[in-house]
C-alpha cells in the first residue's frame, strides 16, 4: 500500500504533524482581493507589516499581534511601474520603507529599462529619497526587464548598507530567433542623512544574500544563463556560491561553481542559532527528485558534510529556519509548501519527514525568539505558532508513518461525496470534516470498525445538518487515537 506521512488538525484549531504542534493564532484577510503580496515581515513590538502590489498603488498594512489592522497607507505608482520587492528597516532611530520596482521597454524614456528605488519615512509616510539605475536590460521582449530577488539591509555606525539582488534579461535579434542571456547581480548602496548612493554592482551574486556575523562577510548565490536561438540552439547554466567582504570595492571569492540547471538553489540556514558555529547549509536540487545538502564551515573554506536527500514531488523550498528541540538547538526545519523535514545539523540525518494540510510560505522570528509560521491561502493568511518545544527522541527514530489509503469520490462534488478507506486491523475509528481554518465541521463516525475496506458519505453539511458553503475541506481519519491520514476535497455548488 501507499505510505502516507500524516498530519492532522485537532481541536482548538491546532495542527499536529508527527511531534510538532502548530496552534492557529489568528487569520488575516486582504483588504482588496486584487492585492498581490510582496512583503510580510515583523517589525518592532512584533507587529506584522504586509506589503501589497495593486494595479495603480502599492499598499502597506500594519497588523497587531492579534491580527487586527492598526493602520494602512498606499503609494501611487508610476505608469508601467512593476513593484517587485519592499521591506521595512530601522536606522538612526527611524523606521523606513524601501521599495524596488522595474520598468519595461515601453515605459517613460527616463525610466525605461531601469530599476527604481524609493525610500519612505514611516512615521508620516513621506518619501525621503528615490534613485533609479540602469539594469543593463536593453531588449524589448516581455522577459527583458529584471526580476528583483531580495532587499537586504546591513546597518553600520553611520549609514545603512542596502543590497538589492536582481536578475537581468537581455535579448538581441527578432522574437522568433533571439540570442539571449540572463545574469544575477547585487546593487550595493549607502543610505545616510536622507541620501542614497550607488557604490557598486556585483556580478553573479544576486539570488540570495546572508550576512556572516562572525567575520562581517556575506555569502551569496548567483547564476548565469546563456542560450542561443533556433539557428544555434544551446543553453548552459552556471550557478555560483560566493563570499565577498564588506569593503568597497568588494573582494569576491567563488566557493563553488555548478554548471547545470537547478530547480532549487537556496541557503537553508538563517544565521540565528548555529550558522556561526556549525556552518551554512546549502540546498541544491535539479529536476530529479534528489537534492544535495552541503554543510559548509563558518568561513566556507571546507565542506563539513554532504549527502543526498530524496524529495517527493517538484515543490520548491518555501521556508526554512534553524530551530531548537528538546535535544538541543542543532536542528533545521524546512518546508516545500505542504511537505516538511527536520534535519540534524550535526549528523545531517533527516529526523522528521511529513506533510501538512496546506503550505507554510513564511517563517518569522519574534523578539523573544518565538517562531510564527504563515500560510498563504487565496485571500487569507493564517498565522501559527509552535505549541511547546519540538520533541525529538534520543535515537532519532520517531518518524511516524501509517499504511492507510483514503480517498473520496466524486471530487469535486455536489452535494455529496463518498469517503473510502481501509484498515489493517479492527480499530477505533474517527472520521471528521474540517474547514480551511482548521475548525471541525462534522464527525462522520466514532466507532470500532472491523479490518478491511469501509465507505462513509458526507452530504456537505455540518453537525446541525445545515449545508456548508462551497470551498476546500479536509477529511481526517483517526485510528486508535494516534495514526491518522488527511485528504482534501472540494465542494462546488
Amino acid at each position: 500500500m501507499k505510505q502516507i506521512f500524516t498530519v492532522v488538525f485537532i481541536l482548538f484549531s491546532s495542527i499536529l504533524f508527527s511531534q510538532i504542534i502548530l496552534n492557529l493564532d489568528y487569520t488575516i484577510e486582504k483588504i482588496d482581493s486584487s492585492d498581490e503580496l510582496t512583503n510580510f515581515q515583523l517589525i518592532e513590538n512584533d507587529d506584522l507589516i504586509a506589503g501589497f502590489n495593486n494595479e495603480n498603488i502599492y499598499r502597506i498594512v500594519n497588523y497587531g499581534c492579534d491580527g487586527d489592522t492598526l493602520y494602512t497607507f498606499s503609494v501611487n505608482k508610476f505608469d508601467n511601474e512593476d513593484l517587485e520587492k519592499m521591506k521595512i528597516f530601522s536606522f538612526d532611530g527611524n523606521n523606513y520603507l524601501i521599495t524596488c520596482s522595474n520598468f519595461d521597454y515601453w515605459s517613460d524614456p527616463e525610466l525605461q529599462n531601469r530599476i527604481l528605488i524609493r525610500i519612505f519615512e514611516m512615521e508620516n509616510f513621506t518619501e525621503v529619497v528615490s534613485f533609479n539605475f540602469d539594469n543593463n536590460c536593453y531588449g524589448w521582449l516581455d522577459n527583458d526587464y529584471p526580476t528583483v530577488n531580495f532587499i537586504e539591509i546591513n546597518n553600520q555606525q553611520d549609514n545603512a548598507q542596502i543590497f538589492v539582488g536582481y536578475n537581468e534579461g537581455w535579448c538581441e535579434g527578432y522574437a522568433v530567433d533571439p540570442w539571449c542571456y540572463e545574469k544575477s547581480y547585487i546593487a550595493k548602496f549607502n543610505f545616510s542623512q536622507s541620501e542614497i548612493q550607488l557604490l557598486e554592482i556585483l556580478p553573479n551574486v544576486g539570488l540570495e544574500l546572508q550576512l556572516i556575523e562572525s567575520n562581517n562577510n556575506f555569502i551569496s548565490l548567483g547564476f548565469v544563463h546563456d542560450f542561443g536561438g533556433l539557428e544555434a540552439p544551446y543553453s548552459y547554466w552556471d550557478y555560483y556560491i560566493k563570499v565577498f567582504d564588506n569593503l568597497t570595492p568588494a573582494s569576491i571569492e567563488t566557493i563553488s561553481n555548478i554548471d547545470y540547471y537547478k530547480r532549487d538553489f537556496t541557503i537553508l540556514t538563517d544565521g540565528f542559532y548555529n550558522s556561526n558555529s556549525m556552518g551554512h547549509l546549502i540546498y541544491i536540487r535539479p529536476e530529479e527528485p534528489i537534492a544535495d545538502l552541503i554543510n559548509y564551515s563558518i568561513d566556507l573554506s571546507e565542506v563539513l558534510w554532504e549527502r543526498e536527500e530524496a524529495e517527493s514531488g517538484m515543490n520548491k523550498i518555501t521556508a526554512s529556519t534553524e530551530i531548537s528541540t528538546n535535544e538541543g538547538n542543532h536542528f533545521l526545519l524546512y518546508f516545500r509548501y505542504h511537505l516538511y523535514k527536520l534535519i540534524d545539523r550535526i549528523s545531517g540525518n533527516t529526523i522528521l519527514n511529513d506533510e501538512i494540510l496546506f503550505p507554510i510560505n513564511k517563517i518569522l522570528r519574534k523578539s523573544n525568539d518565538e517562531l510564527l509560521f504563515v500560510s498563504f491561502i487565496q485571500d487569507i493568511f493564517n498565522v501559527y505558532s509552535l505549541d511547546g518545544e519540538i520533541q525529538v527522541s534520543a535515537d532519532n527514530n520517531q518518524l511516524s508513518i501509517t499504511n492507510i489509503e483514503m480517498s473520496n469520490y466524486p471530487n469535486p462534488f455536489n452535494p455529496s461525496t463518498t469517503i473510502s478507506f481501509s484498515i489493517q486491523n479492527n480499530s477505533k475509528i474517527e472520521l471528521s470534516i474540517f474547514n480551511i481554518k482548521g475548525q471541525r465541521i462534522k464527525t462522520l463516525t466514532q466507532n470500532v470498525l472491523t479490518k478491511g475496506s469501509h465507505s462513509l458519505i458526507w452530504d456537505g453539511d455540518d453537525e446541525s445538518g445545515k449545508s456548508v458553503s462551497s470551498g476546500i475541506y479536509f477529511y481526517k481519519l483517526n485510528v486508535n487515537g494516534k495514526n491518522e491520514a488527511v485528504k482534501k476535497c472540494l465542494l462546488l455548488k
